[in-house]
């Protein structure tokens, strides 16, 4: 006989398997803990096309049996990334024929993508994904007619999913509701935008924040934050839950080495950590550190960084692999000589990716983008690698001493790389189910009815 059940959840989140982005791999791995500990649970996402930049149909066997995924028609922006940036990693009947056609369609899509950054996305209020809102709210709707839920959580970025959960909260007052955040949202230093811009998101915002029973950030810096920037808000009703890493995934994927001196960086590059000055250290170094190479996996639309590299003389070091499914990002990840990581200024973001390079177990080169960078401190304090300034001299410096010790096999010893469990999903869903039994517990009267 099955044990009784603790309660229903719905769980409101746009990037969801088989989209890989840190958002989907977060919550694919907290909906496997939860259902695991007797949860019944509705996940309501995207549909999204094959062709998208960020497809991996191999995520799909994370999503547990018995979990109900109800999803809808993307938006628009989503539709046009499917179209124009197309990807053939999960085309495993590959036709060549159609290569020129794919690769006029990705410049076209690379072109638009360009124009969006920098012209269109202030006036898609909160973000790009607000498409996505009225076939999301008609589905959401049609569930809660249908289900009584203990509470709902949504799930941000995209900030569309908060806004989903707040007109939510309003139809159904009595059930709580949880916002959980990746990043900040207002002031958000990876993608900044008009100061006119700051003042609406904040208006709305706050609302959402007074609604919410619980707000759940990555750090302790981004919970500062807020009670900076919220003053009504108590430091009780935010907790911090940071990214981590499935430690089973690590355990079970083999590295994918070389013979040569190889750093690896997985995933994208933001506007506030970009890698210009790693590029120019890399030609401080080319000619001295002779087995160099360097593995960029992950969706790079902007071709600027291609482009930079190919001026500099640096196609036969640095080499540009794609979007790769997250099994073998984590295998390039566990075979790399070394690991590099990119910050962000501010204190307020650290990078998923982080975590999972604790997880890899190899050395790290960290690059600060200032003091507050919080990325550098958990490096340091778990001496894991060595972090450095946003420097083309200092940067050079450390890839050659870095190459200095993997040539006398000596760089394994030098920095402390035993497993760490403080980061792994299971310890952190613990602390998501003891955050959400307490909110269940001692819920209040909701706020009044407020609207957006």
């Amino acid at each position: 006989m099955s044990s009784k059940k603790k309660g229903h959840l719905l769980i409101c989140t746009y990037y969801f398997p088989p989209i890989g982005t840190p958002r989907s791999y977060r919550w694919v791995e907290f909906v496997k803990h939860l259902s695991s500990k007797n949860w019944d649970i509705d996940v309501l996402t995207i549909y999204s096309f094959p062709t998208h930049p960020n497809y991996d149909y191999t995520l799909l066997k994370d999503i547990p049996e018995g979990v109900r995924v109800f999803r809808t028609y993307p938006g628009f922006m989503h539709h046009l990334s499917s179209l124009l940036l197309r990807t053939t990693i999960n085309k495993r009947n590959y036709n060549p024929a159609t290569t020129l056609f794919e690769s006029f369609t990705r410049k076209s899509g690379k072109l638009l993508f360009r124009l969006f950054e920098s012209t269109l996305r202030p006036i898609f209020i909160p973000d790009e994904t607000i498409t996505w809102l009225p076939f999301a709210l008609i589905k959401a709707r049609k569930l809660i007619k249908e289900n009584k839920y203990t509470l709902t959580i949504s799930s941000g970025f995209p900030f569309t999913c908060h806004i989903l959960g707040f007109y939510l909260k309003q139809l159904i007052r009595e059930t709580p509701w949880i916002t959980d955040y990746g990043d900040p949202w207002v002031h958000n230093p990876s993608f900044p935008l008009p100061k006119w811009r700051s003042y609406i998101d904040k208006e709305i915002e706050s609302r959402i924040v007074r609604s919410s029973n619980k707000i759940i950030v990555t750090t302790d810096k981004t919970k500062e934050h807020y009670l900076k920037l919220y003053p009504f808000l108590k430091p009780e009703k935010i907790e911090v839950i940071p990214q981590g890493f499935s430690k089973k995934e690590f355990m079970e994927a083999k590295p994918e080495t070389t013979e040569r001196f190889r750093i690896v960086y997985t995933g994208i590059f933001y506007r506030d950590a970009e890698p210009f000055a790693f590029f120019k250290a890399l030609n401080l170094i080319k000619n001295t550190c002779k087995e160099l190479e360097v593995i960029i996996a992950g969706n790079i639309p902007n071709e600027i960084y291609k482009s930079y590299i190919e001026k500099s003389n640096l196609s036969e070091v640095v080499y540009f692999v794609g979007f790769v499914s997250k099994q073998r990002a984590i295998s390039l990840q566990k075979g790399a000589s070394v690991l590099l990581l990119l910050g962000h200024g501010g204190g307020l973001q650290i990078p998923g990716k982080t975590y999972e390079y604790i997880a890899a177990q190899r050395p790290i080169l960290s690059i600060k983008m200032d003091e507050n960078d919080i990325a550098s401190t958990i490096i340091e304090r778990l001496r894991r690698g060595i972090s450095v300034k946003n420097d083309p001299k200092h940067i050079s410096e450390a890839i050659a001493y870095l190459y200095s010790l993997w040539k006398k096999k000596e760089i394994e010893r030098n920095f402390n790389l035993e497993q760490v469990d403080e980061f792994c999903w299971d310890k952190l869903a613990d602390k998501l189910e003891e955050t959400i039994l307490e909110i269940i517990e001692h819920t209040n009267q909701p706020p009044s009815r407020q609207s957006i």
